[in-house]
C-alpha cells in the first residue's frame, strides 16, 4: 500500500497514516457580526474511527490551566486554546504507527540523546495557546516604479515602504523540559538576553524561550521578552477565551 511505500520515510509514512485517520473529519463554523468587533467560532467534528481512538485513549482527560493565557492580552485577533492528555496521545500514535515504527526503534534513537520514553511521554502537560495578539507596522526599503521627469521614463527606485505584520504568539505547558534542553545543546542554540533567536534556523523572524513549566515562541523579540517579565498585567486568564476553554 501507499502507507508502506518505501520511497515515503518515516515521516511521509507517518504523516499518510494520521491523514488517513482524519478522512471523516468536519470543520464549520459562525461568524458574529457584532457591534465592536467581528467574531468567528470554529468547531470540529472527528470521524467515528478517531473519535473512538481519542475516547479510548482518554486525549482530553485533562482541564486546561489558564496560566498559560497570562502571556497574551485580553483582547487578540484571533486565538485558540485547549489542553489534552499529552501521554495519552502518544499511546494512540503509537497504536497507529506501530507497523511504521517500533518500541524498539523509539527507545534506540532517544537512547542516543540520552533520553527515555519518559522524557517524551511526560514532555508537554496538556495545555497550548496560539494567538495573533496584535498587527505591527514596520517599514522596510523596498524597490518601486517611480517616473523620472529629466528621462521622462519609468525606473525602479528604493524607497521605505510600511507593512503590517501579525505577530503571532505561542504558549506550550511543559512538564519534563528534558527533551527541550536536548534539542536545545544539539542545536548549539546559543541564549541572548534570556531568549533563542531561531531566524537562522526558520530563515524568518522566530524567537524563543522556556521555563521548567512553560515554552513560548513568538516573531516578537518585545513579546518574548514580555514572556520572560511574567507576562500581560492585562491578560487573557479571565477572558471569555479561557471559559471556552475551561
Amino acid at each position: 500500500t501507499v502507507l508502506n511505500h518505501p520511497g515515503m520515510g518515516l515521516l511521509g509514512s507517518a504523516y499518510m497514516s494520521m491523514m488517513k485517520l482524519q478522512k471523516d473529519t468536519k470543520v464549520y463554523g459562525f461568524v458574529d457580526f457584532g457591534k465592536e468587533n467581528i467574531k468567528a467560532t470554529m468547531h470540529g467534528l472527528y470521524g467515528e474511527e478517531y473519535a473512538k481512538l481519542m475516547k479510548q485513549y482518554d486525549v482530553y482527560d485533562t482541564s486546561f490551566n489558564t496560566e498559560v493565557l497570562k502571556y497574551f492580552p485580553e483582547k487578540m485577533h484571533f486565538a485558540f486554546a485547549a489542553a489534552f492528555n499529552f501521554k495519552n496521545y502518544i499511546q494512540l500514535m503509537k497504536s497507529q504507527f506501530s507497523g511504521i515504527v517500533s518500541d524498539k526503534e523509539i527507545n534506540r534513537e532517544l537512547a542516543k540523546e540520552g533520553l527515555t520514553q519518559d522524557n517524551l511521554n511526560n514532555l508537554l502537560a496538556g495545555s497550548f495557546t496560539v494567538g495573533l495578539v496584535k498587527l505591527e507596522s514596520h517599514t522596510y526599503t523596498g524597490t518601486t516604479l517611480r517616473f523620472d521627469e529629466d528621462t521622462y521614463d519609468y525606473k525602479w527606485v528604493e524607497a521605505p515602504q510600511e507593512t503590517l505584520l501579525p505577530i503571532m504568539n505561542v504558549a506550550l505547558e511543559l512538564k519534563d523540559k528534558t527533551l527541550i534542553d536536548r534539542l536545545v545543546e544539539k542545536g548549539n542554540l546559543q541564549k541572548e538576553n534570556g531568549y533563542y533567536n531561531l531566524k537562522d534556523l526558520w530563515n524568518s523572524d522566530l524567537y524563543m524561550a522556556y521555563t521548567d513549566k512553560m515554552l513560548f515562541a513568538s516573531n516578537s523579540a518585545a513579546e518574548v521578552e514580555g514572556f520572560l517579565a511574567g507576562g500581560y498585567s492585562n491578560n487573557a486568564t479571565n477572558s471569555e477565551l479561557a471559559k471556552e476553554a475551561s
